[in-house]
């Protein structure tokens, strides 16, 4: 079972915006009734989709990108997220101005390599600071050549 407070967003923005299921269904090239489950939180959308979404209803994808956290990943490692915050403190954070002002200012593929980190089981996430600092060291070495 998804998470509702992505599909409240989304409905709410749909109706703001005065389209209907049917209409924004047809723009993600999806039935109706497969996008009425991501209003009721039945179907998280894929990370494609919830940039297809933030396009249709004019929104940042920073608003439905960090409440795409699977039910799955929220169990993993004691209902922690990139092991920073609660899961259930996620929605204080989304209040935190400073910090959503932050991340809009992200390039794009930061912004894209942040929903993909938090998407990810963290033993995965794990996985990948490893490669990353071996990157890291090995380019530091590379520059320290003379």
């Amino acid at each position: 079972m998804g998470d509702n407070r992505l599909g409240a967003i989304l409905k709410k923005m749909r109706k703001f915006k005065g389209f209907t299921q049917e209409y924004v269904a047809s723009n993600l090239y999806i039935s109706r009734q497969e996008y009425s489950h991501y209003e009721t939180g039945r179907v998280m959308p894929s990370s494609e989709m919830c940039y297809k979404l933030a396009n249709i209803l004019s929104i940042s994808p920073d608003q439905i990108i960090p409440l795409t956290v699977s039910e799955e990943s929220r169990n993993v490692s004691t209902n922690k997220v990139a092991g920073d915050f609660d899961i259930d403190s996620l929605s204080e954070l989304l209040q935190d101005k400073d910090l959503l002002e932050r991340i809009q200012k992200l390039p794009q593929d930061e912004k894209i390599l942040l929903f993909l980190y938090n998407s990810i089981p963290a033993d995965d996430r794990e996985e990948i600071i490893e490669i990353l600092k071996i990157k890291y060291r090995k380019r530091k070495k590379m520059n320290e050549k003379p």
